[in-house]
This record gives C-alpha cells, sequence and structure tokens, in this order.
C-alpha cells in the first residue's frame, strides 16, 4: 500500500456537512477569505524559486490551473466513509475563494495541520459538530495529488498527500477503496490500496 505524509484534506461543497451539523450555511460562519489569483501568483513564484515544473491542467468550464503535483489514479470516483477521517487531527476551516471562476468551488472545508494565523477559525463545538457530521457521511473522492512539499513547508515530506472530496450523490453506485488516515505522533499520513 502506497503511504504519503498528509498535507491538506479538502471538502468542497461545505455546506452539506455545516448543514448536517446544525450550523447553517457557511457564509454565516468564521471563514478565511483568500483570492484564487494571489495564491497561483504565489505558487507560482515558489515553483519557479525551488526549480519545480508545473503543467497546464483542463478543469471544468474551460478554467484552467497549473497543477506542481501529480493524481492518483485508481481512486477518484471512489467512495470512502466519513468516519475515516476521525482519525484526521488537523484543525478545520471554512474557505471562501472569492474570485474562483464559475464553476469552480468557492467554499471549501479545509483540514489543515498549521494555519498560520487565527483567521476563520471556528469554536471547538462547531469543529465537533462538523467532524460528527462528517463521519455519519460516504464521502466521493474527487482526487488524491501527489504535490511537492513547497508552499507551506518547504522542510518537510516530498511529495506529500492532497485529499479533495465532496458529499456522495446518493444515484451513483457506490464503489468503496480502501483508504487510511494515520497518525504518527504529531504527523498524519495517507495509504490506500492500488
Amino acid at each position: 500500500m502506497p503511504k504519503y505524509p498528509l498535507h491538506l484534506v479538502t471538502i468542497v461543497h461545505p455546506e452539506v456537512f455545516t448543514r448536517a451539523a446544525g450550523l447553517g450555511d457557511p457564509r454565516t460562519l468564521p471563514s478565511r477569505k483568500r483570492s484564487r489569483s494571489t495564491i497561483q501568483q504565489r505558487a507560482s513564484q515558489l515553483a519557479i524559486e525551488r526549480g519545480f515544473s508545473g503543467a497546464r491542467r483542463h478543469q471544468a468550464g474551460g478554467v484552467f490551473t497549473i497543477d506542481y503535483g501529480k493524481g492518483v489514479r485508481g481512486v477518484r470516483e471512489k467512495c470512502l466513509h466519513g468516519v475515516t477521517l476521525q482519525s484526521c487531527s488537523y484543525e478545520p476551516r471554512l474557505v471562501h475563494i472569492y474570485d474562483a471562476p464559475r464553476p469552480l468551488h468557492r467554499w471549501k472545508l479545509e483540514f489543515r495541520e498549521h494555519w498560520g494565523s487565527e483567521e476563520g477559525r471556528l469554536e471547538l463545538p462547531a469543529i465537533d459538530s462538523l467532524k460528527s457530521a462528517i463521519a455519519e457521511s460516504d464521502l466521493k473522492i474527487n482526487a488524491l495529488w501527489l504535490n511537492p512539499a513547497f508552499i507551506d513547508s518547504p522542510s518537510r515530506h516530498d511529495p506529500e498527500a492532497n485529499l479533495v472530496l465532496g458529499p456522495f450523490p446518493g444515484e451513483e453506485q457506490k464503489r468503496f477503496v480502501e483508504l487510511r488516515i494515520l497518525a504518527d505522533g504529531e504527523n498524519l499520513w495517507i495509504e490506500w490500496k492500488e
């Protein structure tokens, strides 16, 4: 089973989980405001400084992005039980990418080890409610990326895994993947069966 350090878990359509947790619309909750263009400029600058090359990838609606990592095949569109994320000790926060072009997601729930500031910090009862709502759900894997560790943590392991999830549409047949999140001291690891 491949095993990599887990850097980031992103859940799109966070409103499904904020509502299930009794917290209401994510727009009414504390969040981090971010600019997609600023994020992309910073990633591009750091990639140049550290010698990484990126590949242009087409996204929905004619939007392009530059990827510096590679997607893991065989897990996309599969399902995992939300209880899998109970091992993820990273703090969740809502992130609003206010200038994301449609149809990209403007709201996300992200689990990160280090946030760098207090912006968007949720109260502990809200975090517990969100984690419970997620644990009771099945989630669809939108992507699993192995990225160079150069944006938030230049001295860490390389590569690091980013897991992108979303709510599982009820009409699709669920095909589960064997995927685990493991805690090793302060570090989190992700492993899956190919």
